[in-house]
């Protein structure tokens, strides 16, 4: 995929502490939803308010994300 430079610095800048993780596709906790996003690409369904967690990204045959507040907390 071809990223202007200027847009490739910015994300980079943005993402400074988990550009390695979401490079190899490993979602870490401490990641932001978005982070999440790009590191492993789209899950299969959103879930809010379950077990005290805001949002839960569910990924068929893959582990769930728990969020709150925009950052993930629990991988599951």
């Amino acid at each position: 995929m071809l990223v202007e430079e200027e847009a490739f610095k910015a994300y980079s800048s943005e993402n400074k502490n988990y550009i390695t993780e979401i490079r190899n596709k490993q979602v870490k906790i401490g990641m932001t939803e978005n982070q999440c996003s790009d590191a492993w690409g789209a899950h299969s369904r959103t879930l809010t308010n379950v077990a005290g967690y805001e949002k839960v990204f569910v990924n068929d045959g893959g582990k769930d994300l728990y969020f709150n507040k925009g950052v993930l907390k629990l991988i599951r």
